[in-house]
């Protein structure tokens, strides 16, 4: 017996069956990538989150612009003026600090639903998700920012003897400019546009919104003018996350394929 006709005996048995799970087909592969289309898109929640991020950081703004003492004419360039406005408007610092500090989680939820968006829609290697969601989660670590000295100086101005004046003046200071700090969402913009124009992967509207919004808020941002970013850009977390959560027919009925 040559030794190729022993391996061919020892090495292949005639009695047993070897089965081979079935590959699906391209049609039922294409159905169920259609119907994880279908079931993720249902969920309004996250688009909601950027709308109303926008909304209760605007808000909390304006509280806290409206007892800010650094922008009166009869309180600023006088420390010690500032600490006793600051000290009767706490309660509007504290409204304030809850209030962006949760515009700053809704939009951690709004960058994580975004990506997953585009990510359905776009292809594998496409950086475009990325950016969306990494331009939104840096906008909410400024809203965070924005909001880290508050409980030090809501407590602190009761004691003014414990408290130096001048850290009033700066605090009142920084909270009427970083929480407007939105450049970094004028990328998301940007991202979202180039997705929806070139790649076709969201409404031609929304991309056009990104586009034009998203472009204000990065040239207002990169300008020394930067607390300006924060109107364009809530603007387009609104029209966005409303344009998503509402009119994005397409990919909810599962009818949208990721782009070529």
């Amino acid at each position: 017996m040559s030794t190729t006709e022993f391996s061919q005996r020892h090495l292949v048995r005639d009695d047993v069956t070897t089965t081979t799970p079935p590959v699906p087909t391209s049609d039922a592969a294409a159905h169920r990538s259609g119907a994880d289309h279908s079931r993720l898109g249902r969920g309004r929640a996250w688009a909601l989150a950027g709308p109303l991020a926008a909304v209760l950081a605007t808000v909390g703004s304006i509280v806290a612009d409206l007892g800010n003492p650094v922008y009166d004419a009869a309180t600023s360039g006088d420390a010690g003026k500032v600490v006793a406005v600051l000290a009767e408007h706490r309660v509007a610092l504290t409204a304030y600090h809850v209030l962006v500090s949760a515009a700053a989680v809704l939009l951690l939820v709004f960058a994580a639903g975004l990506t997953r968006r585009l990510r359905l829609s776009l292809p594998a290697t496409s950086m475009l998700p990325g950016l969306a969601g990494l331009g939104v989660a840096v906008t909410a670590v400024m809203q965070l920012m924005g909001t880290a000295l508050d409980t030090e100086v809501i407590e602190a101005v009761g004691r003014p003897e414990s408290f130096v004046d001048e850290t009033a003046a700066l605090y009142a200071h920084w909270i009427g400019t970083v929480p407007y700090l939105w450049t970094a969402v004028g990328l998301s913009g940007l991202a979202v546009a180039a997705a929806a124009l070139r790649h076709r992967a969201l409404p031609r509207w929304v991309g056009v919104a990104g586009l034009v919004l998203g472009a204000l808020t990065v040239l207002a941002g990169v300008s020394p003018l930067e607390y300006m970013a924060g109107l364009p850009g809530t603007i387009w977390a609104v029209v966005t996350g409303l344009g998503l959560a509402v009119g994005d027919r397409a990919f909810r009925g599962g009818n949208a394929s990721p782009a070529a």
